[in-house]
C-alpha cells in the first residue's frame, strides 16, 4: 500500500475512532439518565440509571470505538495484534518495568505540581485536570471501568492495532507514535504528558514482550491510582502521602540509575531500529491526522481555567 494512503488511512481510523465512541457515549448516557426520570416520574426508584448511566455511555463507546478499529484494520491485523508474543518476561523484567511505570508517578506528580504553580502565577489553572487525572470521586462501576474495561481497550487499540499498523515503519517510529497519540487522546495537557511516557514504556513492553503484559502493566497503574485515592479517604486525607512519595521517589531514582547504567542498550535501540526516511513528515502531514490532534488540543485548551 501507498505511504500516505496508509498513514492518511490510520490517521481516519484514529477520528472516526474519536467521533463514533463520543457520540455513543453522549447517547447512551442521556438515554440512561432520561430513563432514570421517567423511573421517578412513575413513581419509582431511578436511582440505578443514574449510577450506571455514566460508565454505561464510556462503554458502549469503548465498543463502538473498537467495533471501528476492527473495521478498519480488518480482523486479522486486530486479532494478530493480541496474539504477537515476542521475548520471555522474566520477574525481574516486570519489576523493572513497575519501577519504571512508578517513578513516572513521580516524574508527573513534579511536573504537574510546577506547571500548576507557574500558570497561578499568570492567573490560570490546571487544577480541573489535575483532579481528573487522579480518578477520585467515583462509584464502583465507574471504577471498574476505569481500572478495567478503560486499559484493556487502550492497550487494544493503541498498543494493538496502532502499535503493529506502525512498526512496519520501523520500530522507534510505532513506539513514540502511538505513545504520542495516546497521550494526545487524553485530551488535557497534564495528564497527556503523563500518558505519553508511559505509553512509551508500554508499546515497548507490548513491541518486543506482548501487549498481554502492557495490558497488565496499564491495569496496575490505574488500580494504583484509585487504590490511593481510596485508601486517603479511609485513613484520613495527607496520611498517606508520605509513603507514596517515598515509594514514587525510590522508584524514579532508580528509573534514573537504571537508564544511565543502560543508556548505551538504549542507544544501539534507537540505532537499530530506524525509521522509514519520510515517514515522520508524511504522517504528520495527513489532513485526518491534523484533525484529531487539533481537537485533543481544544478539549485540551477547555480544561484551562482562570481563577
Amino acid at each position: 500500500m501507498n505511504q500516505k494512503r496508509d498513514l492518511n488511512r490510520i490517521s481516519m481510523m484514529l477520528v472516526v475512532f474519536n467521533i463514533v465512541m463520543g457520540l455513543t457515549t453522549v447517547i447512551v448516557s442521556v438515554v440512561m439518565e432520561g430513563a432514570g426520570l421517567t423511573m421517578e416520574h412513575m413513581g419509582r426508584d431511578g436511582s440505578l440509571f443514574y449510577e450506571f448511566g455514566p460508565v454505561s455511555g464510556y462503554l458502549a463507546g469503548l465498543l463502538a470505538g473498537i467495533l471501528v478499529i476492527v473495521i478498519f484494520s480488518k480482523k486479522v491485523l486486530f486479532l494478530h495484534s493480541v496474539d504477537v508474543q515476542n521475548k520471555h518476561m522474566g520477574i525481574l523484567d516486570f519489576f523493572t518495568a513497575v519501577m519504571i511505570l512508578f517513578g513516572f508517578q513521580m516524574f508527573y506528580s513534579i511536573f504537574s505540581t510546577t506547571v500548576e504553580q507557574i500558570l497561578n502565577q499568570c492567573g490560570l489553572s490546571l487544577q480541573s485536570e489535575i483532579d481528573a487525572a487522579t480518578g477520585m470521586g467515583m462509584n464502583v462501576s465507574m471504577v471498574l471501568y476505569t481500572v478495567i474495561a478503560g486499559p484493556v481497550a487502550e492497550e487494544l487499540v493503541f498498543r494493538g492495532v496502532l502499535l503493529r499498523s506502525f512498526e512496519k515503519y520501523g520500530k522507534v517510529f510505532a513506539i513514540v507514535c502511538s505513545a504520542f497519540l495516546f497521550g494526545a487522546y487524553h485530551g488535557n495537557f497534564l495528564q497527556g504528558m503523563f500518558a505519553f511516557t508511559t505509553g512509551v514504556l508500554f508499546a515497548y513492553i507490548a513491541e518486543e514482550y506482548s501487549i498481554r503484559w502492557s495490558i497488565a502493566l496499564h491495569l496496575l497503574n490505574n488500580f494504583t491510582t484509585i487504590a490511593l485515592g481510596y485508601a486517603q479517604k479511609l485513613v484520613g486525607e495527607g496520611k498517606l502521602d508520605g509513603a507514596a512519595n517515598l515509594l514514587f521517589l525510590v522508584c524514579m531514582i532508580g528509573t534514573v540509575l537504571w537508564l544511565v547504567k543502560n543508556r548505551k542498550a538504549v542507544k544501539q535501540y534507537i540505532s537499530g531500529n530506524p525509521m522509514v526516511p519520510g515517514t515522520l513528515w508524511i504522517a504528520a502531514t495527513r489532513p485526518a491526522f491534523l484533525v484529531f490532534i487539533g481537537y485533543e488540543v481544544l478539549l485540551a485548551c477547555a480544561g484551562v481555567r482562570r481563577i
